[in-house]
């Protein structure tokens, strides 16, 4: 079954949203900030590791548009450095990688 993933705008929106859930008898999960981005990194990652030859910059557009849109700042020469660096090691297999159902396993067995 597949599942969704709702981002109320306000305090109110959630209590109305997981009022209906449970009414209803739907099984949800509540995701703290930090959870959200773990999860949304995961789903980036998962997606670059699907076309390993995918160009650099359209790996990095990704990455960068999740943290510009979180932090409002952008990715320094260092941090692109790194990320060179990080995938290297992955396409040289010197580095853990996991597949989309390993990732999928790993955010259903979330802790919240």
């Amino acid at each position: 079954m597949e599942s969704i993933i709702v981002n109320p705008k306000n305090e109110k929106e959630l209590k109305l949203v997981t009022e209906f859930l449970e009414k209803f008898g739907v099984s949800n999960s509540l995701l703290t900030d930090e959870e959200n981005d773990k999860l949304q990194l995961l789903i980036v990652m998962a997606d670059g590791n699907r076309v390993e030859e995918a160009p650099r910059e359209a790996i990095y557009k990704n990455v960068k548009g999740s943290v510009d849109e979180k932090y409002e700042f952008g990715l320094t020469d260092e941090d692109y450095r790194v990320l060179d660096e990080r995938r290297a090691r992955h396409l040289a297999g010197e580095s853990a990688s996991y597949s989309w159902q390993d990732v999928k396993e790993a955010v259903k067995n979330l802790k919240i």
